[in-house]
């Protein structure tokens, strides 16, 4: 039987890998996000969620008229995502139209603390479980639990911006064993014009990892200006899953 005091270690070990793990990150959806402007009530009411760092000035996401979502990133750091239901988790591919009007200095985006872009796709994917180690899926579990954050699978990340070549692929220096960033556009891709993207999610996924998905299930966009100090603008439309 186990000791009281092996008992009240593992739960104090449990908690401190908690707040290590959920510190760096706080969910946020509410209404003072909406009047501050960092997420308009129309991306709200249309499914998307921000997902805010701690300590960081949040980026803002805004509905324009048309449809587009403009994301402003000064000195700052967020992301909002939306779930990908019905038969949308199971095509194949992926469209959209993107382009950005303003941009920070060149980063390196494969490196910590200095991976800052104009803007960002991110898709998770369910895997099977023979694909990924309990600890993985554990501290996934926990994240999501605890705050509310919906991390499971594997995540692809197709990024604008970087001192890189457009076709690179770099594990994700945050999660180098569950994520890999492929850079559709570089630092010195034309400003100020539509540029149509699409990618092969499924083809992408098994020469990243080595296997096959089960299906997507999250969609994020994001921008983060925060190692450079500097702004970026970008603007983002037409997303949609195709055979």
């Amino acid at each position: 039987m186990k000791s009281r005091k092996t008992v009240h270690l593992r739960f104090f070990l449990c908690g401190l890998l908690l707040m290590l793990i959920a510190a760096p990150i706080v969910y946020a959806n509410s209404a003072k996000d909406v009047e501050a402007g960092l997420i308009s009530s129309e991306l709200k009411d249309g499914g998307w969620k921000l997902l805010k760092k701690y300590g960081t000035d949040p980026t803002r996401f805004e509905l324009l008229e048309d449809g587009s979502i403009r994301v402003i990133a000064d000195d700052s750091n967020a992301l909002i995502y939306r779930k990908i239901s019905g038969d949308q988790a199971q095509k194949r591919f992926l469209q959209w139209q993107w382009r950005v009007d303003e941009r920070t200095r060149a980063t390196n985006i494969v490196t910590k603390h200095d991976d800052d872009r104009p803007i960002a796709l991110y898709v998770a994917f369910n895997v099977d479980k023979k694909y990924q180690n309990w600890w993985v899926r554990w501290k996934n579990k926990l994240l999501y639990t605890v705050a509310g954050i919906p991390v499971s699978g594997k995540v692809l990340t197709y990024v604008w911006g970087g001192i890189g070549e457009i076709g690179d692929s770099y594990p994700n220096p945050y999660v180098k064993r569950i994520g890999v960033m492929n850079i559709l556009q570089t630092s010195d891709s034309q400003m100020n014009a539509w540029i149509t993207e699409k990618i092969d999610l499924m083809a992408d996924f098994e020469k990243a990892f080595g296997h096959p998905a089960k299906s997507a299930h999250i969609l994020a966009v994001s921008a983060d200006s925060e190692d450079t100090k500097e702004r970026s603008v970008a603007l983002l439309r037409d997303i949609v899953f195709i055979d």
